[in-house]
Parts: C-alpha cells; structure tokens; sequence
C-alpha cells in the first residue's frame, strides 16, 4: 500500500504544466502551455488562463481577451518490444565397452513468444494570443473579457 500511495504522488507531482510567455508588443502576449503524459487537457486549459491573469495584472491591466488559440497537443509513442523465449533439456547416453564409448544424445526445445505492444502518450498543450486591457478601454460585461483578479481568485490554494 505504501508504494501505491507513493508512486501515485509521484504521478501527481509530475503531472505538471510548463507555461512561457512572449510579450508581442506591451498590451499582447502570447501564452504557451506544455503539459506532459501525466497531464490533462483541463489542467493545461486552466493554468494557461491562469497564466494569462498573472501576466495581465503584472503589465499594469486590470482585463485580458483571448484574441487567437491553438491546440498544440501532441502524441509520443511507448513501444515496448516483444520477448522470444526458448527453454530446452538435453539427455546423454553413453555406453563403454572396453575402450569404446558409444553414446546418444537428444535435444528437446520449446520456445514462446509475447507480442510487443505501443502505447499512446498524450501531451496537451496550446498556445493562445491575448490583449490586455484596463477597465475603462473595454465593455467588462462582453462575452469573452476576463478579469484577471477574478481568474486568480478562484484558483485553489497551493
């Protein structure tokens, strides 16, 4: 039980999301998101919003819109090869007969084999484009403003 419980762990602290940031000019910027096979898509969506909010309020803007997004997912491949096995016995007779030896041998072999197999990693990830802004230069009630106080207020504590 130990182990389970700490290889879940291990799992769950890999299971993190790498996020950089470009400035493009000094109200746009574009946020890039990597999670690895440990990670889900929601999780990289969040901390890319998340992100997003940080980079907002630490330019001076009070609200961001996501201007363009890209699914930057991507798949790797496990592949574990197959094994070939082959277990045998071998049986000597040998007779004398003054100062002859006659003999025999027999050789019996039998060998198995399990198939290989693949297995998909999927890596999310996306990329989105935003453009800050302060309260007074946008409609705060459109579709599609965040405010990014808002954003990081309703992240759990870490």
């Amino acid at each position: 039980m130990r182990i389970f419980v700490y290889v879940f762990l291990c799992a769950m602290l890999a299971s993190c999301t790498n996020t950089n940031t470009a400035m493009l000019s000094k109200n746009t910027a574009i946020i890039s998101a990597r999670g690895n096979g440990f990670s889900d898509s929601a999780s990289v969506y969040r901390d890319t919003i998340v992100e997003a909010a940080n980079v907002t309020l630490a330019s001076g803007y009070s609200h961001f819109v996501i201007l363009n997004n890209q699914d930057r997912t991507r798949t790797d491949y496990l592949v574990m090869p197959g094994q070939t096995n082959t277990y045998g016995s071998a049986n000597t007779n040998v007779n004398v007969f003054g100062n002859s030896a006659y003999g025999s041998s027999t050789y019996s072999a039998h060998t198995y084999s399990s198939p290989g197999s693949v297995t998909d990693i999927i890596k999310p990830g996306m990329d989105i484009t935003i453009r800050m802004l302060n309260a007074d230069e946008v409609n705060v009630n459109a579709p599609g403003v965040w405010e990014a106080q808002d954003v990081l207020d309703v992240q759990p504590k870490q």
